[in-house]
């Protein structure tokens, strides 16, 4: 089925990935023409909610969460005397923890450098949540909320996917994506059909990074 959606040139921009690896090889002033209109060249897009820069590095999109978490968490700290420690922690399921869970198995396969400034965030609203000093053990916090960082909250999630797709239940997008061992060759190996492939990347041509590193 065809859909014949018009494109609206103003709106639409094109960026260009390269990795880290080809971005002083590949340049990003593409020319790229529509109904006689040559559209922006852009270092960085939003999808979705997502920020996608050139490199893959999703630093922007970092950057941003890191905004919103440091303002939500300030009104928590200027309201908190007003909350019991239910509503409190109500404030953080509702206004902070969906910011960090959004689309968190794509984005957090940044460097770990990056992912540090997003983890001091979430430390800071345990402590605002307990009332707690910052010299506090972070991890006697976490344990007390019941809480785990938020990178492995995103490797758990990466875990269900997977196991969702051994069951059959991912959409049709996502069987084409992840392969398991035993539809790539015949060899009858112990855990053939468990076993998801990963994508080959080239390193010199194509970044040598994946999502699922």
């Amino acid at each position: 089925m065809v859909l014949n959606i018009p494109l609206n040139e103003s709106k639409t921009k094109v960026l260009t990935v390269t990795g880290k690896r080809l971005s002083t090889r590949i340049g990003h002033d593409l020319v790229v023409v529509v109904n006689g209109k040559q559209l922006e060249n852009v270092r960085c897009a939003k999808l979705l909610g997502l920020e996608i820069d050139d490199e893959l590095t999703f630093i922007p999109h970092v950057d941003k969460i890191c905004i919103r978490l440091s303002q939500r968490i300030g009104i928590l700290k200027r309201i908190k005397c007003c909350l019991p420690l239910k509503h409190r922690l109500l404030y953080y399921n509702t206004m902070i923890r969906p910011i960090i869970d959004y689309v968190s198995v794509v984005w957090t396969s940044c460097d770990k450098h990056t992912l540090i400034h997003v983890l001091k965030l979430q430390k800071r609203a345990a402590r605002v949540i307990l009332d707690a000093n910052r010299q506090a053990n972070s991890v006697k916090l976490f344990n007390k909320l019941n809480w785990i960082p938020f990178s492995k909250q995103a490797k758990l999630t990466k875990c269900c996917i997977i196991y969702k797709h051994l069951q059959g239940h991912v959409p049709i997008y996502l069987k084409s994506l992840l392969k398991l061992t035993s539809e790539i060759h015949s060899h009858q190996t112990r855990h053939a059909n468990f076993n998801i492939v990963r994508p080959v990347v080239k390193q010199q041509t194509e970044g040598g990074r994946t999502c699922l590193q």
